[in-house]
């Protein structure tokens, strides 16, 4: 006969006993991590944006590490650096010993091509061939409070640049009011305006709304009349909106004062009177500012208004 479970219990745990827990041997599951490429990744992309890197005639500003590529090629997508005073947007390849490039076959494999730098733990004497720089991270290098860019990093050349990005972008924003049709500027504003309002997820929606909006008429209403048709409009668009990851003051529900009070602002008579800078500051603090953020209120001048006054 089979002995009772009990007792059969017992046999097999004197079989197969259970360890003390304050054995530190028993517990550890695995040996100590060592350095290796993963751990090198991770460094990476713990570096705080606005650390340099120099050496020699070349000076590197991280502006975005990137992001892990969890396929093949390179380590890091999306890597955003100024090398020199010019932004450079590529991937980023990890190896402890730079000469593992060239025995890893990189140089032979298309998917590498877009690499604009190598981090590695150790250099060789081949880095010269490379067509990219190389830069050596040390553990010890990395903090999450690291970052070493202070005034005197930003010479000529980095303030050059940074002048000419926002430079680029002005002139950008103002063509495209000189492009618009003139029929259709109040429209085309207003689409511009309500796609800052739906960033972060909901932008297609809100642009949806624009649309019916001058489709519609409805700019020409009082702003009590027109939160209500956009209040009923959102509920028509319901499946649409999203509020996860979307810091509450930005979900769609909340711009609603906002969206009323810009599309009041951009149909009214005597909107183009307000263009012109000080006017323009004084009626978006009496009419914009109550319902919109900090945040919303320079992206809507800066990208929008001011631009559209000087076209």
């Amino acid at each position: 006969m089979f002995p009772d479970f009990a007792t059969y219990k017992m046999q097999k745990l004197r079989l197969y006993p259970v360890p003390e827990l304050s054995d530190p041997h028993v517990n550890r599951i695995r040996d100590d991590i060592k350095d290796n490429e993963k751990t090198l990744v991770q460094d990476w992309l713990c570096v705080k944006p606005g650390t340099v890197f120099n050496k020699q005639n070349l000076s590197i500003t991280v502006l975005k590490p990137g992001r892990l590529n969890i396929h093949s090629g390179p380590d890091i997508l999306d890597a955003m650096l100024m090398i020199n005073g010019q932004i450079i947007i590529g991937t980023v390849e990890c190896h402890l010993n730079s000469r593992s490039w060239s025995s890893h076959g990189h140089h032979l494999n298309p998917e590498y091509d877009s690499v604009i730098l190598q981090v590695v733990r150790k250099k060789s004497q081949v880095d010269k061939l490379f067509p990219f720089p190389t830069i050596v991270l040390k553990p010890k290098m990395v903090n999450s409070n690291y970052c070493n860019l202070e005034s005197g990093t930003l010479n000529n050349m980095f303030l050059n640049t940074i002048f000419q990005m926002a430079n680029d972008r002005w002139q950008e924003n103002v063509h495209s009011f000189h492009h618009a049709n003139r029929g259709n500027l109040k429209s085309h504003c207003l689409e511009k305006s309500f796609a800052i309002l739906g960033a972060g997820g909901n932008k297609e929606p809100f642009l949806k709304l624009a649309r019916f909006i001058h489709s519609n008429g409805i700019g020409s209403l009082d702003e009590k009349t027109i939160k209500s048709c956009l209040e009923t409009q959102m509920q028509i668009l319901k499946g649409e909106w999203k509020h996860r990851s979307i810091r509450p003051a930005q979900w769609p529900e909340n711009r609603l004062e906002t969206a009323a009070a810009l599309t009041q602002f951009i149909y009214s008579d005597k909107w183009t009177q307000f263009l012109n800078p000080h006017d323009l500051m004084s009626e978006f603090n009496l009419k914009i500012r109550p319902t919109a953020g900090e945040g919303c209120v320079v992206e809507l001048l800066g990208n929008i208004f001011l631009p559209l006054g000087a076209s």
